[in-house]
């Protein structure tokens, strides 16, 4: 694990500024679009929060077939489902950067 260390120290950097970036994140605008084609805040919020977690979860896996994936963006339903997807998500590369 000592090699690993670095890596472990740094996304735990990492995921605390992106905790102080989605405390900032205002509930009543979760449906808000910067752009007409973009994802609501909520949704891009929640993409953020999942993104660790997910290549977590590809890394574990022998082969990832992205055409089999869903690409439509869930809509958090408030900022307490954003703030537990990021908290999975870094116990998810937590527990796999201790694995490996």
């Amino acid at each position: 694990m000592n090699h690993l260390r670095p890596i472990l120290e740094e996304f735990v950097k990492e995921a605390e500024i992106t905790k102080k970036v989605m405390d900032r994140v205002p509930a009543d605008k979760l449906v808000w679009k910067p752009h007409k084609k973009s994802m609501t805040l909520g949704q891009l919020a929640l993409h953020i929060a999942k993104v660790p977690g997910g290549i977590a979860y590809i890394t574990k896996s022998d082969r990832f077939d992205a055409s089999q994936n869903n690409f439509d963006p869930p809509t958090p339903q408030n900022l307490a489902e954003i703030h537990a997807a990021l908290e999975q998500s870094v116990r998810d590369v937590r527990q796999t950067l201790n694995e490996t």
